[in-house]
């Protein structure tokens, strides 16, 4: 799945898409790979172009699954709109092919504009 036809970009003109993908960053993640850790200070959100993300919360010593999240979802942005703590370890289920929104400023200015969510 291409970014550019993820649901969350339909409502942006050519022009505010290529001024948007021109700031994002590419991650790819290796199965097993860990993206963030349960308590981490966030400060980007992702977009799962590819892959498979399994979410566990870790209370004790004990790993309590939470979800998986697929192509096509994202993932993350409660840091951005919260300034809170990550609430769970996100981990690579499967080769994950991300898309990283690390500009606090491109979150709030560009994503929550009310085109997209």
């Amino acid at each position: 799945m291409k970014i550019t036809r993820m649901k969350m970009f339909h409502g942006l003109s050519n022009i505010e898409l290529a001024k948007l993908l021109g700031k994002l960053d590419k991650l790819q993640l290796a199965s097993g790979d860990t993206l963030f850790e349960q308590g981490d200070h966030g400060e980007s959100m992702y977009l799962n172009e590819k892959g498979k993300i399994e979410f566990y919360s870790q209370k004790n010593d004990a790993r309590q699954p939470l979800a998986f999240l697929m192509e096509g979802d994202s993932l993350g942005e409660m840091a951005l709109i919260t300034g809170e703590a990550r609430s769970s370890t996100a981990v690579a289920a499967e080769h994950s092919d991300l898309v990283a929104v690390e500009d606090h400023d491109i979150f709030h200015r560009d994503l929550r504009i009310g085109r997209i969510y």
